[in-house]
């Protein structure tokens, strides 16, 4: 994972050293936290007032994590 600051790409860390325990891939693009997901619906977890991307690839991931 990384981020931006002072217009510098930064390295957080990796997938892989995330809390595979609330965390999963829901995307290409997105990693999310399961614990703070409110509701799955179709191809979207809400978060917040947020509706997060859920591919195809990543569906059963998602729900078994959300279910968990």
């Amino acid at each position: 994972l990384f981020y931006y600051y002072e217009d510098k790409l930064k390295h957080l860390l990796t997938f892989k050293e995330l809390n595979s325990e609330y965390f999963v891939q829901s995307h290409r693009s997105f990693i999310i936290n399961t614990q703070y997901i409110s509701y799955i619906e179709g191809n979207q977890a809400k978060i917040g007032e947020i509706l997060l991307p859920i591919s195809q690839s990543y569906r059963s991931q998602v729900l078994e994590k959300f279910k968990g």
